[in-house]
């Protein structure tokens, strides 16, 4: 229990910095504080609005819902431990996650204001196979033969809805969503195979780069929305330029907005950290 704490913390209490600049970067375009019944709801996590700065809190439901799964960690560890349990544990799943697409009522059950019953069950497949699948790798031909299985299913669909839907199966998942999510579980597994080679050039900058990347990734997660939104207020000033340019200007200033943050608050947090555990 205090492990999931601990945990919730450490997810927390990054959340919270960033909602404090969100605020001040709100007070600065907007020459006012949030209300209360905003800040509120932005520390209670079911408040998804933040006007002026739309992409900061679009990507936020999925915190609520990574934090209703955490405490099932130590289950779904000890589930992991057996083939037998896994197996059964990730077919139940699958059969509720094709009952999702009917709409069924129950499934779409709040236990929380931005979390459903759906979307708890969907999500807490990934993370436990994250779990599972930890020491696991796949050979390109296995892996080779499930995507083509998982493509055709998925491109059936397409064709049968006249069209490739694929938001439209992630909010809320579908099965559909499922197999599309799952073709990238197995690249993942198929590329470990090849981490020897790969951690050849993790000295290179561009590997430093994915290295800091990949250590820092919740705090991107947080911050990438205020590069993205950040957006709205400079492409006015230089949209009458080709597209080509507006384009690549703007992935720059998103990249840096957000690793600019990001740098600053993983600093602070991580001193806080360190000042909580002593």
């Amino acid at each position: 229990m205090q492990d999931i704490f601990g945990r919730f913390l450490k997810l927390y209490v990054p959340y919270i910095l960033m909602v404090i600049v969100l605020i001040i970067f709100m007070f600065s375009s907007h020459g006012q504080f949030p209300s209360w019944n905003e800040i509120s709801g932005w520390l209670l996590i079911f408040n998804q609005n933040s006007d002026g700065w739309p992409v900061v809190m679009g990507s936020i439901w999925f915190l609520t819902v990574f934090i209703c799964i955490m405490p099932f960690t130590p289950i779904l560890r000890y589930i992991s431990q057996y083939r037998n349990a896994s197996l059964l544990y990730l077919i139940i799943s699958i059969i509720f996650i094709g009952l999702f697409s009917s709409n069924s009522e129950f499934l779409n059950y709040s236990i929380y204001p931005t979390v459903s019953l759906r979307l708890l069950i969907f999500y807490s497949v990934f993370y436990f196979l994250g779990i599972y699948t930890a020491q696991i790798s796949i050979s390109k031909r296995s892996g080779f033969k499930i995507i083509c299985v998982l493509s055709v299913f998925v491109i059936a669909d397409s064709i049968n809805n006249g069209g490739f839907m694929m938001q439209e199966n992630k909010f809320p998942p579908t099965l559909i969503y499922f197999a599309a999510s799952m073709i990238s579980i197995i690249i993942v597994l198929i590329v470990k195979n090849y981490e020897s080679n790969l951690s050849k050039w993790s000295n290179s900058s561009m590997g430093s780069f994915l290295t800091y990347s990949g250590k820092n990734v919740f705090y991107i997660y947080l911050f990438q929305g205020f590069g993205a939104s950040a957006l709205y207020y400079l492409i006015p000033y230089y949209s009458q330029f080709h597209w080509i340019f507006v384009l690549f200007l703007s992935y720059i200033i998103n990249i840096v907005i957000t690793y600019l943050l990001v740098v600053i608050i993983s600093f602070v947090d991580r001193k806080l950290y360190f000042l909580y555990k002593n």
